[in-house]
């Protein structure tokens, strides 16, 4: 791929003298020839002359007649948030990716650890305010083609950009994190490592990243806690930079063996085995769930449940971005469709603001 700009642009003199002089040759040997006929065809042979030579040409990151390129992609980068704020909220980042491409197929493993003490992931509970640590690997496939700007991709949430951009002019992709958060689980052990599924969509200046733990459609690991989902629109803005917008939840652990979580298994278990038809267990279930709407959590487990509807702007390495919290209407919505225990949002819902620079 060849890079230029308007002031170094790779023709050759004396192709150009050629391509002119072919015009002029044609216009003279018409039966009529006036000043309108002879401006239209050196204008022609004109555009058709620079159109050879700027293919597979690149301007400002772009180049849709480039030929599928091969090669690996590796990046490291440290990154720190700064809400503000009347007391010191941070959150650190360290993200490493590696992405290899074989034509317009191309593949992204990346890993990313996280260390904060605000936000989503952390407690509401003035009584226990530990520090958060989530640790991140995730894997993924994709089809892309030509080049355009560089766009964030994401894996477990808004916060966990890959260090790999997207620099795809059009590309969708579907990968999987696995991720350990310390918040949920009081010590480390793969054996509750949670996964999500993470679908990426790029068209243009466009992009799309969403990403859940359900089983349904995004074939997560279906836990229901922690980084359970989210959505994140990105749009590149010319000279003004890259503008995300999006929800994001995060919710804490509630008790498997609680009364209603109890009640709905053995409905589960009684539909499966055959002893109860599709339509009983609709009435059943949807009794227990007018009932018991919500998933059994203690005060504390419950300090987590926590949504944010935000906004962001992106230029270079920096960002800044404005967080409102809400109920949790986006994942409770889809419980509601699905049939399943909702989560009691009944936390306070503060407006912040957060800085974040990349090195």
């Amino acid at each position: 791929m060849t890079k230029t700009t308007l002031l170094k642009i790779p023709y050759s003199e004396f192709e150009f003298k050629d391509a002119i002089s072919e015009s002029l040759q044609r216009e003279m040997n018409k039966s009529f020839v006036n000043k309108f006929s002879i401006e239209n065809s050196l204008g022609v042979a004109v555009k058709r002359h620079l159109q050879r030579q700027f293919i597979n040409t690149s301007f400002n990151g772009r180049c849709p007649t480039c030929p599928p390129t091969t090669g690996l992609k590796t990046k490291f980068l440290l990154t720190l948030q700064v809400q503000i704020n009347y007391r010191v909220s941070f959150k650190a980042g360290l993200r490493a990716g590696l992405e290899y491409q074989l034509g317009d197929f191309y593949s992204n493993q990346s890993f990313n650890f996280s260390i904060y003490n605000s936000g989503l992931g952390t407690s509401t509970s003035r009584e226990k305010r530990p520090m958060v640590v989530d640790a991140t690997v995730y894997l993924s496939v994709g089809i892309g083609t030509g080049i355009a700007t560089p766009m964030n991709q994401y894996s477990i949430n808004y916060d966990t950009a890959m260090a790999v951009p997207n620099t795809f002019k059009n590309s969708v992709s579907y990968g999987q994190a696995f991720t350990w958060n310390s918040a949920i689980n009081e010590k480390f052990d793969l054996s509750v490592v949670q996964r999500q599924g993470i679908f990426g969509f790029r068209s243009g200046d466009f992009a799309l990243s969403t990403n859940n733990d359900t089983k349904r459609g995004y074939f997560g690991g279906g836990t229901d806690h922690g980084w359970t989902g989210g959505l994140i629109l990105s749009f590149n803005v010319a000279r003004l930079g890259i503008i995300e917008a999006g929800y994001q939840n995060f919710t804490g652990k509630y008790d498997e063996q609680g009364f209603q979580e109890r009640q709905m298994d053995s409905l589960i278990k009684l539909k499966e085995e055959g002893r109860i038809g599709k339509e009983e267990f609709k009435q059943k279930s949807e009794k227990l769930l007018f009932e018991n709407p919500y998933h059994s959590q203690d005060d504390y487990q419950k300090s987590f449940n926590r949504a944010s509807n935000f906004l962001r702007l992106l230029k270079d390495n920096n960002s800044i971005r404005l967080d409102v919290e809400s109920n949790g209407w986006f994942q409770n919505g889809i419980h509601n469709l699905i049939n399943d225990f909702k989560f009691k949002y009944d936390n306070p819902k503060p407006i912040g603001i957060w800085i974040e620079k990349a090195f």
